[in-house]
């Protein structure tokens, strides 16, 4: 090869490896930019569980109380219902 051909060889080369570096700080950004928003995500979820918890004991404590408001009053319907009679 000569002189001139070596330096267009040179270039081409340069070239490549500039755009193999643009194009692995591309997929640098992406990989962090995906890594960011699997974990939002994962935070967003657990969050998302822990108020279901919190739900489903509220409905659990709701439904006993409902519960014993129905027995209280039933014994209490009961007991008058005996007096007037």
């Amino acid at each position: 090869m000569t002189k001139e051909e070596l330096e267009e060889h040179l270039g081409r080369i340069r070239e490549e490896l500039d755009r193999e570096r643009e194009e692995r700080n591309y997929f640098q950004l992406e990989r962090d930019r995906i890594s960011t928003f699997w974990e939002i995500t994962k935070r967003q979820l657990e969050e998302k569980k822990a108020e279901l918890r919190n739900k489903d004991r509220e409905l659990e404590d709701a439904e006993e109380q409902h519960q014993a408001e129905i027995k209280v009053g039933f014994i209490s319907y009961f007991r008058r219902s005996k007096m007037f009679k």
